[in-house]
């Protein structure tokens, strides 16, 4: 009678293991698998707002009070990268972005009337960028820098843009990336241009070195 209790107790132990090992398998198959690294690529499309620098050279080279030069830019940011090191700790990505924004200003009196030309300030870039890359790739932050070139001019709003000056560009900057969905996701850059200064030419006054900050919202794809 013994040993067929303790038979009964070695079976029942035996089914309540195997029961357990077979819950514990089924809940760790349930699981998502771990999210994979950034990447391998992403597009960007974002919508820019630029904190242009009004300059006291430029100004005075146009012949107007430097209050009445362009404050603020609106633009657009687009940008492609791709992963050529990729892990879940940190991933090395190699891209570029190109931004377009132009901004303008009319001074203005009390109630509103003009009181002198419209002036706009354009600011474009080509930016090349190599970023340190944090997350997966269901989300990743990243921190990037670059050496580039831009166009960074001031003028009368009504003159034609038949020209051009290129000049060095260092950026430096970070931002995320939240993938709603696999493949496309909620985008934002916080990034710092530094223009080098340029001297006067016949149809273009000289501008002072400028650090300009730019804010970009939009969505990405990978």
């Amino acid at each position: 009678m013994r040993r067929g209790r303790s038979l009964r107790r070695v079976a029942a132990v035996t089914v309540t293991l195997l029961s357990t090992l077979f819950a514990v398998a089924a809940t760790a198959s349930a699981q998502p698998a771990p999210a994979p690294p950034p990447g391998p690529f992403a597009i960007d499309a974002r919508g820019a707002l630029v904190n242009l620098k009004p300059s006291g050279t430029t100004a005075g080279g146009i012949g107007v009070p430097e209050s009445s030069l362009p404050s603020l830019g609106l633009g657009v940011d687009l940008g492609a990268h791709w992963y050529v090191l990729r892990s879940r700790k940190i991933s090395l990505g190699v891209g570029a972005s190109v931004l377009v924004s132009r901004g303008r200003e009319t001074p203005t009196d009390e109630e509103g009337q003009p009181t002198g030309p419209t002036l706009e300030t354009r600011f474009i870039t080509i930016a090349p960028q190599v970023s340190l890359n944090f997350g997966t790739a269901r989300g990743w932050s990243y921190l990037s820098g670059g050496l580039g070139q831009s166009v960074y001019d001031t003028r009368l709003a009504e003159t034609p843009v038949d020209n051009a000056r290129k000049v060095r560009t260092v950026n430096y900057g970070g931002g995320a990336r939240w993938f709603a969905k696999p493949h496309l996701a909620f985008a934002l850059d916080l990034r710092f241009y530094a223009v080098d200064a340029q001297e006067a030419t016949a149809s273009l006054v000289a501008t002072d070195r400028a650090t300009l900050l730019v804010f970009s919202l939009g969505v990405a794809f990978k």
